[in-house]
């Protein structure tokens, strides 16, 4: 996650540069490439904080399936690196948000009971 400033632009850049080599790289090695499409590659991922409020603030005030779907994937990564602060930002607004949204959990729990989970190696 990018913080709104001044060099966001070469942020962006950057990141964009980063997100396109780390799958590329993945497959060269033999990993195939993600076919749910989230990866960093790919520019919805790839967000300043603001926006990351923004996009769980729609998908829990504007419930429809997808857009439970779409929140959980996100919501269940760590941060593993940068600024830690704009995880734990983004976590509190996130929670303050879930207190209040019950028909969004019980969308949430439909989505997930609807997928089965890996239980072994392959």
């Amino acid at each position: 996650m990018l913080d709104p400033s001044d060099d966001a632009r070469s942020a962006s850049e950057y990141f964009e540069k980063l997100a396109m080599f780390a799958p590329e790289a993945l497959e060269r090695c033999g990993y195939p490439p993600c076919i749910g499409e989230w990866m960093a590659s790919n520019p919805r991922w790839r967000l300043p904080l603001f926006q990351w409020q923004a996009l769980f603030r729609s998908w829990i005030t504007e419930v429809e399936y997808r857009s439970a779907e779409d929140a959980h994937h996100p919501a269940r990564h760590a941060t593993r690196g940068g600024d830690f602060s704009l995880h734990q930002q983004l976590a509190a607004s996130v929670g303050e948000q879930f207190k209040a949204a019950s028909f969004f959990k019980s969308i949430l729990a439909l989505a997930s009971i609807g997928r089965k989970p890996p239980l072994g190696f392959f």
